[in-house]
């Protein structure tokens, strides 16, 4: 997505500390070591590169010997690891499963974590003192079993029931975490918070357009989704078919739809105003002889699809004579209409039923059938039941 991944290139210069960053730290310089460790966080938040070349980068400054960036999930019972560095990666491998299979139900800090303030560490001694950890058996069968002694975590952000953590173990012998070097990755981590959470921005709008593009394919006539400079953002099946057929007639330049006959802005304004493109015949023999006629809808910003791409939409459909089942899906689409509301909409506008009629076709009472016409018209921002059948017949 263009728009998440420019703010994600922003985000260094906007990233704001949340409480991760000390007086202190903050007067610290930033060094070039750290100026590239930056670049590394965000290009990894973009998928550019995997989580590990900055693990590794943290567990080299720090001197401890794992490295885990984790998440956790209200309803999860354990971590979930987004990444993993160690000084040898098949013992990485082998704690990691041990860990997922058997250990994560003793792990003393999971039934605290989510209470734990953004920004802030936590270190073992915080949770076991040092007589609970002689008889603790994560301590004891998970971290001393591994030459692991000490670990520190930081929660790096609280994204609605999803926390994000870091921490740090250390060999045995080996002194904890100073201050200082917990300033330092403090600072660091705003970064690894700003740049996870933008990720994950990213990968939601992702899978909402996946989601938007799967339903166009399920719709039987051709069906273009365009910007306002007629770039084509999406196309069904039906449209490409309809494309190559009619190469002539809907030409797509660098990317851009340029209809014959249509080809200049201002007639292309002129047809969304009047929801209809209809290309004339070719006056030649075959499909190309006949006329086109397209519906060019403009979708509300509050729609479905508007809110998945973030930007003002056209939906082009070819309007050919569709059934209930197409309405309805189209409904799904566009507005983001539940089955039942999209269904609801068919019968009241293109059937011509009551609400009550609805109810008893139905078997559901008038109240339920009223909630549902109240989330109708909240959802395709339409205020009377004519321009809701305008709008359910242009579909």
């Amino acid at each position: 997505m263009p728009i998440a991944a420019q703010a994600m290139r922003h985000a260094r210069s906007d990233a704001n500390p949340g409480g991760m960053m000390t007086p202190a730290s903050q007067l610290n310089p930033v060094d070039a070591d750290d100026e590239a460790l930056i670049d590394d966080i965000y290009a990894a938040g973009l998928g550019e590169q995997p989580w590990q070349t900055v693990l590794h980068a943290l567990r080299r400054k720090t001197g401890v010997r794992l490295v885990n960036l984790l998440t956790l999930d209200a309803i999860s019972p354990w971590l979930a690891p987004v990444a993993v560095a160690g000084d040898d990666d098949a013992w990485t491998a082998a704690a990691l499963q041990s860990y997922g299979t058997e250990f994560f139900r003793y792990d003393p800090a999971l039934p605290i974590m989510h209470k734990w303030e953004t920004g802030h560490w936590l270190d073992d001694v915080d949770v076991c003192s040092p007589r609970q950890q002689a008889r603790d058996i994560f301590q004891q069968e998970f971290m001393r079993a591994r030459g692991l002694e000490h670990w520190s975590a930081l929660k790096l952000y609280q994204n609605g029931q999803r926390s994000g953590f870091m921490s740090f173990m250390a060999e045995c012998d080996a002194p904890p975490l100073t201050e200082e070097q917990h300033n330092t990755i403090a600072r660091l981590c705003r970064h690894v918070s700003r740049a996870s959470l933008l990720g994950l921005r990213i990968r939601h709008l992702e899978e909402k357009a996946l989601l938007a593009e799967c339903m166009l394919e399920s719709l039987d006539s051709a069906v273009w989704l365009l910007d306002t400079d007629r770039r084509v953002l999406s196309c069904n099946a039906a449209a490409r078919t309809l494309m190559a057929s009619q190469s002539t007639r809907l030409r797509v330049v660098h990317g851009r739809l340029i209809p014959e006959g249509c080809s200049e802005s201002m007639q292309w304004r002129a047809a969304c105003m009047n929801g209809l493109l209809s290309l004339l015949p070719a006056g030649t023999q075959g499909d190309a002889a006949h006329p086109l006629h397209f519906s060019l809808i403009r979708l509300p910003p509050g729609t479905q699809l508007a809110r998945t791409w973030q930007r003002p939409l056209t939906l082009m459909t070819f309007r050919v004579m569709r059934g209930p089942g197409e309405r309805v899906r189209r409904l799904l689409l566009v507005y983001g209409l539940s089955e039942a509301e999209a269904s609801l909409c068919v019968l009241m506008c293109c059937d011509g039923l009551t609400p009550q009629d609805c109810a008893d076709r139905r078997q559901v009472s008038i109240a339920t059938i009223r909630t549902q016409i109240k989330s109708i018209y909240a959802k395709t921002n339409m205020q009377r039941h004519g321009d809701l059948v305008r709008l359910v017949l242009s579909l």
